[in-house]
C-alpha cells in the first residue's frame, strides 16, 4: 500500500506535504470513552483542491464500527483512521454537505494508500448509513471510477 497523489495531499502543521507512511495525525486518548483528541494541525488537500484540517482539541473516534464486529474491522487502522479524522471533524462542524463529507474520506482513504475495494466498502457504508446534515441535497458526485483507470 502506497499513497496516490492523484487523490489528494496531505500536509503536517507547517503546510509542508507529508511522505508515505509518515504519522498524519497524532493524538492522545481520552480515558473516559474510546476518543482521541488531536494533538497536532494536520491538512488533507483533496483532488478538488479543497482544504480539510484537524486542529489540536478535536475530538475524533476512529472508524464507527460496532464493537462486535472489532475482530473482523479494526476500527484504528493507522490508514483508515487518519482519513476518519477529518470526515470525524467535518460530520462534527457540519459546515459542508454531508455528501461532501463523504466523498473526502473515500479520496482522503485512498491518498492515504487504502485499497479501492476497501475505500469503495466505507464509502458505501457512510454514504447510505453515515450523518445526513440538515438542508443537504442529495447531489453525490462521487464518481471513482475515473480515477482507478
Amino acid at each position: 500500500m502506497t499513497n496516490d497523489p492523484k487523490y489528494g495531499h496531505f500536509l503536517d502543521e507547517n503546510g509542508v506535504v507529508l511522505l508515505p507512511d509518515e504519522f498524519i495525525i497524532y493524538t492522545a486518548w481520552c480515558r473516559d470513552s474510546r476518543d482521541m483528541i488531536v494533538t497536532r494541525k494536520a491538512t488533507y488537500l483533496d483532488p478538488f483542491g479543497e482544504e480539510w484540517e484537524v486542529n489540536p482539541g478535536d475530538r475524533i473516534n476512529g472508524l464507527t464500527v460496532w464493537r462486535m464486529f472489532w475482530r473482523i474491522i479494526w476500527p484504528y487502522a493507522p490508514r483508515k483512521r487518519e482519513a476518519s479524522a477529518f470526515h470525524d471533524v467535518e460530520c462534527e462542524s457540519r459546515s459542508k454537505p454531508s455528501w461532501k463529507v463523504h466523498r473526502m474520506f473515500y479520496n482522503a482513504m485512498r491518498a492515504n494508500g487504502v485499497s479501492k475495494r476497501e475505500a469503495d466498502c466505507w464509502y458505501f457504508f457512510v454514504k447510505h448509513f453515515g450523518p445526513k446534515f440538515e438542508g443537504d441535497t442529495d447531489e453525490d458526485d462521487c464518481d471513482h471510477s475515473d480515477r482507478d483507470s
